[in-house]
């Protein structure tokens, strides 16, 4: 008891740190109340997967020879030799790693398919591989957590920049932009059948958070109401082009690679990796990007000095983050921009109504997901747009709008994203059916 007492007198008390008991305590809320799984599904899931399996391994033997041996075949010894070894028969040299391993990895896969376009023994045997490759055991997982029907995550902040993690299960890998992913969040359920599920997402959050930062009046204008940020990046970056603002900037896609890379401070090198484009062009659009937005490459700047001096920032909000000596670069910008969204994103769950902060269920990243009774559908999803929107005010007097995206009501978690991708095993609807026309939906897929 003296320990902590000498402990307590050490640590800083101040408005910061009493809110974060006030945001842990709200957020803790997720791990009180759980979430409800569908065990039937997830069973079912299991055993489709499993057959699933099988099918491929036998596949995997049948083309390459791999002896089906223990759980991952295709990755013992005798599987890599035989791989490797139908490779070459193929023509091909198998891809290793930088120590001369076998690499068979989905990225150096990938590769060996569009270095080899034409070989239809080499698709076909990647094609496998990476099938065999993606499987997991994520519905398994889940289920070893389950209590009567429900699962009670571990909710954390410990990292540096205070997001929030979900582990015990982990629920923060289900991804709904994979359509070999999506269909894992179909097994979170609201608390009761007379419930849905509603999420909301914050827009580009990160580097809305930069704005914040920064300051520069250029960068904020990219979030004005009307804009799209993605094409006013692409317009900064590469001109006009044609572009005649009916729709989208045609070169968005490139430039939401270029300025999601660079936000946090990557180098010309990296950009050039990540983005898939020569090095001296890579230092180009850094040069162009920072012509454009002198204020927000001038706080990049002040704020790797600043870590270099004293290893501590603070965010606005008075979130202290320490950076490691030497990596200044890349992580002072990163930290402060990503603690930076945090503490907004925070700030939106600090304004929900109390009656709506008791249905709040997950955080993921930049997603709130709560299970509300269907009946106020409509009053929920109102008051979580209220809360999670508003004009945050910066140092030079302008304003940065934080925004978000409403989902659809679902009757599970994949349901509340069927209007926003092009799969229709999203939709609960369409995994009703017993059969579907579409080759690849991965739903009939595992029946």
């Amino acid at each position: 008891m003296e320990l902590t007492r000498q402990i307590a007198a050490k640590l800083r008390i101040d408005g910061y740190a009493r809110r974060e008991h006030t945001v842990m305590w709200r957020v803790g809320q997720i791990e009180r109340s759980g979430l409800r799984v569908d065990i039937d599904a997830a069973e079912q899931r299991i055993e489709a997967q499993r057959r699933l399996l099988d099918r491929d391994f036998q596949r995997l033997r049948d083309i390459a020879g791999v002896p089906l041996r223990g759980k991952a075949p295709h990755l013992q010894a005798a599987g890599k030799a035989a791989i490797a070894a139908t490779f070459q028969r193929l023509g091909v040299d198998p891809p290793r790693t930088k120590k001369g391993a076998l690499a068979l990895n989905q990225e150096a896969l990938s590769q060996l398919v569009e270095h080899h376009p034409g070989n239809t023994g080499v698709n076909e045997l990647v094609d496998v591989l990476q099938k065999v490759g993606r499987q997991r055991t994520f519905a398994e997982t889940v289920l070893k957590h389950v209590s009567h029907d429900r699962v009670h995550p571990a909710i954390r902040a410990d990292q540096a920049t205070g997001r929030i993690s979900v582990t015990k299960p982990g629920l923060t890998t289900m991804g709904k932009r994979e359509r070999q992913l999506v269909l894992e969040r179909a097994l979170i359920l609201p608390d009761t059948d007379d419930e849905v599920l509603i999420a909301a997402d914050l827009s580009q959050i990160d580097a809305r958070a930069m704005a914040v930062l920064s300051g520069d009046p250029g960068y904020i204008r990219a979030f004005a109401e009307g804009e799209d940020y993605h094409s006013a990046m692409a317009e900064a970056l590469f001109g006009a082009h044609e572009w005649d603002r009916a729709g989208h900037h045609p070169r968005r896609s490139e430039a939401k690679v270029v300025v999601h890379a660079t936000t946090y401070g990557m180098g010309a090198l990296g950009l050039s990796k990540a983005a898939g484009i020569d090095e001296n062009e890579a230092k180009r659009l850094l040069g162009r990007l920072d012509m454009q937005f002198p204020a927000l490459a001038s706080y990049k700047r002040v704020i790797r000095e600043e870590a270099g001096r004293k290893q501590v920032l603070r965010t606005p909000h008075g979130r202290t983050v320490r950076i490691e000596p030497g990596r200044e670069w890349t992580q002072a910008p990163a930290a402060m921009g990503q603690g930076t969204a945090r503490d907004l994103m925070m700030d939106g769950i600090l304004r929900l109504p109390n009656w709506l902060a008791s249905r709040l269920r997950l955080i993921v990243h930049d997603e709130v997901v709560l299970s509300v009774p269907r009946d106020r559908i409509d009053e929920a999803s109102t008051a979580l747009l209220d809360a999670l929107q508003f004009d945050f005010s910066v140092s030079s007097g302008s304003t940065v709008p934080v925004r978000a995206g409403l989902s659809a009501p679902g009757r599970d978690w994949a349901d509340c994203y069927r209007d926003e991708v092009p799969w229709p095993e999203t939709a609960w609807e369409h995994r009703q059916q017993d059969s579907c026309d579409d080759p690849e939906c991965t739903w009939h897929e595992e029946l």
